[in-house]
């Protein structure tokens, strides 16, 4: 279940479609466009270095390193391709949770 926390530090183009990046996404990385959770922030303020799309990216623990690498830059492309921006206007910080440590429906997760 990957949850993307995406900052967003630039104009977004007009006709932009989250729900469009969620699906593609979720093509890409082999998930469920339910399993998936990006929540886009715009109204904020960043000082010192200001990257255009600054992610904090949380993975659970049961992707291998490959897969981790996969989903940050099939990420990556997305953003650039729908908020039309460079690949170094991009950065993604992933934290890997581990089993056990989600609490959802009820319950605690265990992977």
């Amino acid at each position: 279940m990957p949850i993307a926390n995406c900052y967003i530090n630039t104009k977004i183009p007009e006709k932009t479609d989250f729900n469009k990046i969620v699906l593609e996404w979720s093509d890409k990385i082999g998930a469920s466009p339910q399993d998936i959770t990006l929540n886009v922030f715009t109204d904020f303020v960043q000082y010192g270095n200001k990257d255009a799309a600054m992610v904090n990216l949380y993975l659970p623990s049961l992707w291998p390193q490959q897969d981790v690498e996969n989903i940050q830059s099939s990420l990556s492309g997305l953003l650039e391709k729908y908020l039309k921006i460079e690949p170094d206007q991009v950065f993604i910080m992933t934290s890997i949770i581990q089993s056990g440590h989600v609490f959802s429906d009820g319950k605690t997760e265990r992977w």
